[in-house]
């Protein structure tokens, strides 16, 4: 328990208004003074930082102001959607929010996973350093994937969080 927390404290270094975060070796600069973190462990490895309930039995609903941040290099979906030849998880991606025909994720695919996650939304991508980022804006909720340096996929979800707030997040991985 101790070496758990002795962990998640050498995880954070402070400053003004942010928290510079590192997640699986890699940095992100976080909003400070987050009300609850939690740990969903597992293949997923999630992290839950709330910075604001909107109940005041501070317990967690999807409205709250909070971020999330996912492996998902082990998630079923994606594995399933991206288990063919010529295909994975970055290539699906790519090919879906740049509305590429031929490559090689099965049509099948690219449109179960345009269904699923794009359709009705604001949707792009923004200029990466050594990163491919794809995000998606459904009302409060901002979803970005990340691909950092080809291998990596992390997820991360927003609620109650502007583009720009996202995009400081990403600092370190957007090239603006």
């Amino acid at each position: 328990m101790l070496y758990t927390l002795l962990m998640l404290v050498s995880c954070f270094s402070f400053s003004n208004e942010t928290l510079a975060f590192k997640y699986m070796g890699y940095d992100f600069t976080i909003p400070e003074n987050p009300r609850m973190i939690g740990s969903v462990g597992g293949v997923s490895n999630t992290l839950l930082f709330v910075y604001e309930f909107k109940h005041n039995d501070r317990t967690y609903s999807p409205n709250d102001r909070s971020l999330s941040i996912r492996y998902m290099n082990n998630d079923e979906l994606y594995q399933e959607l991206s288990d063919q030849p010529n295909c994975n998880n970055a290539r699906l991606l790519n090919d879906v929010y740049n509305n590429k025909k031929d490559s090689g994720c099965s049509q099948e695919n690219r449109d179960i996973y345009f269904d699923i996650f794009l359709d009705g939304k604001e949707y792009g991508t923004w200029p990466g350093e050594n990163a491919n980022i794809y995000y998606a804006v459904d009302g409060s909720r901002i979803t970005v994937t990340l691909f950092i340096r080809g291998k990596v996929d992390l997820m991360i979800q927003t609620n109650n969080m502007t583009k720009e707030e996202v995009k400081a997040i990403l600092a370190n991985y957007i090239a603006e």
